[in-house]
């Protein structure tokens, strides 16, 4: 697997996100005039200052809220009754403007660029001895 396609903060995908409208927009309402600077600096993948750091948080929200189910694991621990599940979720368009990511039971565990990578390690993460992924 490619190193691009493993496991990554969020971060590293912001060149990639930044090129999407919705989060152009959302940055652009937040920080209005500072909104290019950011941008660019995003896309370069060069440091914020301090006042614009909350740029990660508005991308991680947007992300967070606005991504879409893509396919899902259900697995049952071989010492529990209980079953668990693994969302993958998608969150952009267009082939190199996504990011991918793991939802399990409400929290994230790591951002992909591909569904393929996600469900890769989503299937060694899931700690089951039954599988079954949906789409």
């Amino acid at each position: 697997m490619p190193d691009w396609d493993k496991s990554k903060p969020l971060e590293f995908f912001f060149p990639r996100l930044v090129a999407l409208n919705a989060v152009k927009v959302a940055l652009r309402k937040e920080f209005r005039k500072r909104a290019g600077t950011i941008i660019t600096k995003l896309k370069n993948r060069l440091p914020l200052s301090d006042d614009d750091l909350g740029a990660h948080d508005v991308i991680a929200d947007i992300v967070g809220n606005e991504s879409k189910v893509v396919a899902s694991l259900c697995w049952k621990p071989i010492s529990s009754e209980d079953m668990g599940y693994i969302n993958m979720m998608r969150y952009g368009t267009g082939r190199f403007r996504r990011v991918y990511w793991i939802e399990e039971e409400g929290s994230s565990k790591g951002y992909f660029g591909s569904l393929k990578a996600a469900k890769e390690y989503g299937g060694l993460y899931s700690p089951g001895d039954t599988q079954t992924w949906w789409e």
